[in-house]
């Protein structure tokens, strides 16, 4: 539904960029971003749960990420349309999302503000309904 691999390419760059590192081109940290930020922390500094200085950089990369996520993070073409469809004929959706809510719920809201819909995921439950105009 959102595609948030730009930003969370973008914040392992980032990441990099503070360890005095080159970025990396984003179609090779692309495919990390589905896998979240072990993968991503793994990519950009080949550090990897267990390591020394791990869970210190996997938290910076997710405070990086919480800061950036909405600069190039974007519905994937075509959502908006569907959405739409489906609200015409009167059906429910959700949203059901492994990111944290303190990273999906502003992303929600930011994206998806006009629609009204069920959200279920990782220590995130609500219903959100569609914004009075």
């Amino acid at each position: 539904m959102v595609d948030s691999a730009p930003d969370l390419a973008g914040a392992a760059n980032d990441l990099r960029i503070e360890h005095g590192m080159a970025p990396l081109p984003y179609e090779s940290l692309r495919p990390f971003a589905t896998y979240g930020a072990r993968s991503l922390v793994k990519a950009a500094l080949n550090m990897a749960p267990g390591d020394d200085e791990y869970e210190k950089n996997r938290q910076r990369f997710l405070a990086i990420y919480g800061e950036r996520k909405l600069h190039h993070s974007r519905l994937f073409g075509g959502v908006m349309e569907l959405l739409i469809a489906i609200e015409r004929r009167g059906l429910p959706w959700g949203i059901v999302t492994n990111k944290n809510s303190r990273l999906a719920e502003p992303m929600i809201d930011a994206l998806l503000r006009d629609r009204a819909f069920h959200a279920a995921g990782r220590r995130l439950w609500r219903q959100h309904t569609r914004a009075k105009t």
